[in-house]
């Protein structure tokens, strides 16, 4: 603490003299202001330094952190697009041949030809349950990079996070379950 105050009366006094015009004052008073400041920054560096370290630690890990949450989240949703143009693709096929099943379903129903009812219902119904199946499969792939993208989210935060369980009984109280 006694180095700080000297330091702060050594610039008053080196601004009272340096306005008074007393150069030759300051050549005494300016040398020991700079030892006492020096003085105080090695005190200050001595106390607060690992501090300092550990913090500047902790930034630089939070930075690459968040960088690998970046990554991991360009990457997972970067191949979930890339199942879903594929998915997308098959579905508009399918479709089609499911349109294309309808329709004949709906001639053969109007022609009253039983034996080819069975035949568009049957391809109906695969082509439909295709579709379902593609559905299901482009749902997976947007629920797997949402997993990544969070798992890798809550590896980087730095609080934990507890479950909050219901109490059994409604009157229970908090004090009550401690």
């Amino acid at each position: 603490m006694l180095p700080l105050v000297v330091v702060v009366v050594g610039l008053l006094l080196m601004i009272l003299f340096g306005v008074l015009g007393l150069w030759w004052t300051e050549v005494v008073i300016v040398p020991v202001t700079l030892v006492m400041a020096f003085m105080c920054v090695e005190s200050w560096w001595e106390r607060y330094s690992e501090d300092l370290e550990a913090q500047a630690r902790r930034g630089l890990d939070r930075v690459w952190a968040f960088g690998r949450v970046g990554r991991v989240a360009l990457v997972s949703w970067t191949r979930a697009a890339a199942r879903h143009v594929s998915i997308w693709a098959r579905r508009v096929s399918v479709r089609r041949r499911h349109n294309e099943a309808l329709h004949a379903l709906g001639k053969a129903v109007y022609n009253g030809d039983d034996h080819l009812v069975r035949v568009y219902r049957s391809m109906a119904a695969s082509t439909g349950d295709q579709l379902e199946e593609l559905r299901r499969e482009s749902q997976k792939a947007q629920r797997e990079a949402e997993t990544e993208v969070e798992h890798e989210r809550l590896s980087t935060d730095s609080t934990q996070v507890f479950s909050t369980a219901e109490p059994d009984d409604a009157t229970t109280t908090y004090l009550d379950r401690t």
